[in-house]
């Protein structure tokens, strides 16, 4: 009987989301979820897919505008450096995948002195999570079976994509505690998941 357990040296390839993980941008998008929603907590890219032009176009450069502010006073996240660090010493791959523009996210990698990786997403990917396939397509460019990926996400959108692409997922809890009992594992910051990982610690997975 296999083992229930989920180890980390079992990990062949790492997607990382960006805002949270890797980059703190302090986002804001409720001032336009009120203009245009209502306030209602609606997915905004898949909520400006509904709208036609020319609302469309514009709502969506005031997305664009709104992470391109951020990027511009970018922090790094304590912690994230080291993890990428760790994996290239094991010689993990690993990728960038975002909801947000490729723009902002090499704006904010400027801002914080963080390479990027030759495979980084934005959403002009032809897939945008949490629709599984931006993740086979992350994991088919890394070379790596999606079993053998683990998603570091900070929010709701890279949970769903790992469970519906059959990926482990870890969550830095701060900014989805709602969503806890879908994550693998569940890690108070970057630096905690990096030392854990060091480890090779065990964790329970999610469906059990």
């Amino acid at each position: 009987m296999s083992s229930p357990f989920f180890s980390f040296s079992s990990v062949r390839g790492v997607i990382f989301d960006w805002d949270g993980v890797i980059a703190d941008t302090q986002l804001d998008f409720e001032p336009l979820r009120q203009k245009y929603f209502g306030g209602r907590a609606l997915p905004l890219l898949e909520a400006a897919d509904t709208m036609s032009e020319p609302l469309r176009s514009a709502f969506l450069e005031e997305i664009k505008a709104e992470e391109m502010r951020g990027a511009s006073q970018a922090r790094a996240v304590e912690g994230a450096k080291e993890f990428v660090a760790l994996l290239e010493k094991h010689r993990v791959r690993w990728c960038v995948l975002s909801r947000n523009c490729r723009e902002s996210i090499e704006l904010a990698a400027r801002t914080i002195g963080f390479t990027l990786p030759p495979l980084t997403f934005g959403r002009e990917a032809p897939h945008v999570k949490p629709d599984p396939q931006a993740m086979y397509d992350a994991a088919e460019a890394m070379g790596t079976a999606p079993q053998g990926c683990l998603v570091i996400g900070d929010f709701l959108y890279e949970l769903l994509g790992a469970r519906r692409a059959g990926m482990r997922c870890v969550l830095l809890r701060q900014n989805a505690p709602q969503c806890a009992e879908l994550a693998d594992g569940l890690y108070s910051s970057m630096t905690a998941l990096t030392q854990s990982f060091a480890r090779n610690e065990e964790l329970i997975p999610w469906e059990y």
